[in-house]
């Protein structure tokens, strides 16, 4: 499985992931600007996502409603995170660790 981590989530968090998740050959987990450049566009990315069978994981909550169409179509899965706006780093991060096997678990399905 291919996960990818967008910009509206730091970098170090998706590269941590990633790091846990080298003993287990099933899943390669990416930030999207470590694979496609830094300022991809949504569609661009949700093409890339369909290529890949990437399965996103964002904080960008404007596209659960700007490119839910495109996301169906595309048969994209995607996981929102919210964070509250004065969210710590060490919270971003404890947040999506504590969620991680809950998200595995559910991409498998």
């Amino acid at each position: 499985m291919n996960f990818y981590f967008d910009e509206n989530i730091p970098r170090a968090i998706a590269r941590a992931v990633s790091e846990l998740e080298k003993s287990a050959t099933n899943y390669n987990v990416q930030h999207t600007d470590d694979a496609w450049g830094t300022g991809i566009k949504d569609p661009e990315l949700i093409q890339n996502l369909n290529n890949f069978n990437g399965i996103l994981i964002t904080n960008d909550l404007r596209m659960r409603v700007a490119f839910c169409e495109l996301l169906s179509k595309n048969k994209i899965t995607a996981f929102f995170i919210s964070f509250p706006s004065n969210a710590s780093y060490e919270y971003r991060y404890t947040l999506v660790i504590n969620n991680w096997g809950r998200i595995k678990q559910i991409s498998e399905w």
